[in-house]
């Protein structure tokens, strides 16, 4: 069954804004819920005052900037049949195709003096942001840090026959590899010559920031 999102005019926000939208511009849905929506309405309806441009506040400010912004002006007017309690313009306070402008941004915090931390959804769009023009451009330098693009871990008892290269070809997870080295153990010997043994311990280098719980190699799970 197609279930529909009912609008509450307590708890309006970016994310269900367009589903209110649909709901309240449908002259088929539930009618109550439409009235209870428009005596409660928490969508403003922007007041201009036209000779002005003003939005009937400080009319001291500076003229050429209300202007400007009265002309491409942003905030639609909510426009309602008030008979019906239905939404006209829903298309023109939300599109119905509308996407935030940064639909990669996971969050963005503050990580110290003039830098912020942003977390990307995909490796693609952090790509993206490094790479991104408008950054040099404005003098910004964006980068991912080493501890977050690559994490290793240590796997036992691993046959010292199976060189490096093999073990890098043979390895099975749920992530991906980059590197593989194995400890070696040094020796001095007698005539005060070095020998290095090869140990049963290698460390893996994963891409990304988390290891995986397990890993195959040959198909013996490690």
């Amino acid at each position: 069954m197609n279930q529909r999102l009912i609008p509450c005019p307590e708890y309006v926000t970016f994310t269900n804004l367009r589903r209110y939208l649909d709901y309240l511009s449908d002259p088929n849905s539930l009618a109550v819920i439409r009235e209870n929506f428009y005596t409660h309405n928490p969508i403003p309806r922007v007041e201009w005052d036209v000779q002005n441009h003003t939005i009937l506040s400080d009319p001291n400010s500076l003229a050429v900037i209300r202007e400007n912004f009265y002309t491409h002006n942003p905030i639609p007017r909510v426009e309602w049949d008030v008979q019906n309690h239905t939404i006209l313009n829903a298309d023109a306070i939300m599109p119905q195709d509308y996407e935030p402008e940064y639909p990669s941004r996971k969050e963005v915090s503050k990580a110290g003096y003039n830098r912020i931390k942003v977390e990307m959804k995909t490796l693609k769009d952090v790509i993206n942001l490094v790479n991104n023009s408008a950054l040099k451009a404005n003098n910004l330098h964006a980068y991912v840090p080493k501890h977050l693009t690559e994490i290793r871990g240590v796997i036992k008892f691993v046959d010292t026959s199976i060189s490096e290269e093999k073990l890098l070809q043979s390895i099975e997870c749920d992530g991906m590899v980059k590197g593989v080295k194995r400890i070696y153990k040094k020796i001095i010997k007698d005539d005060k010559s070095i020998q290095m043994v090869p140990r049963q311990t290698v460390i893996v280098s994963f891409y990304g920031n988390k290891l995986p719980p397990f890993v195959y190699i040959n198909s013996c799970r490690m």
